[in-house]
């Protein structure tokens, strides 16, 4: 796992094994049907959420809690993995990135999964803000003749 941290490396190390724990620890419940992992480790008073299948960002606790409760055991994959994971930290908030790959049936769903957390004054790591996005080639074709940005 890469890591980049201001913080000593030994330290630095042990955050990115704890953050890594906890995604591994909400996707293994995620993908045997049950969402309500993910929503322990969602920080109740400022959570934000972009997901692939909504066409706006989910503000706030309740609505990502209303969210799951539509796609309760809807979601299984026979195994799934994390691919090449990555931890950013900066004091008291941690950048974890990283590709999953997961086997829905006959499919195969890749994924970029972005999760940032805050540490609480009660010492523990919460999600602040999550971004998933479908692993695909852009379907935009740009004209070379005009201005993108």
């Amino acid at each position: 796992m890469k890591i980049t941290s201001n913080l000593e490396a030994r330290r630095g190390q042990e955050i990115a094994d704890l953050l890594l724990g906890l995604v591994e620890g909400a996707l293994t419940r995620w993908y045997k049907g049950d969402p309500y992992g993910y929503l322990e480790l969602y920080d109740k008073d400022n959570y934000s959420y972009f997901d692939p299948a909504k066409t706006s960002r989910i503000d706030g606790f309740d609505q990502i809690k209303d969210f799951y409760d539509t796609i309760k055991g809807l979601v299984h994959s026979s195994e799934y993995s994390i691919v090449d994971p990555r931890v950013q930290i900066f004091e008291n908030t941690a950048v974890f990135c990283c590709n999953i790959i997961a086997h829905v049936g006959s499919d195969i769903n890749k994924w970029n999964s972005t999760e940032v957390f805050q540490l609480t004054s009660e010492n523990n790591w919460k999600i602040v803000h999550s971004h998933w996005a479908f692993i695909r080639p852009m379907d935009m074709v740009f004209d070379p003749e005009k201005q993108i940005v």
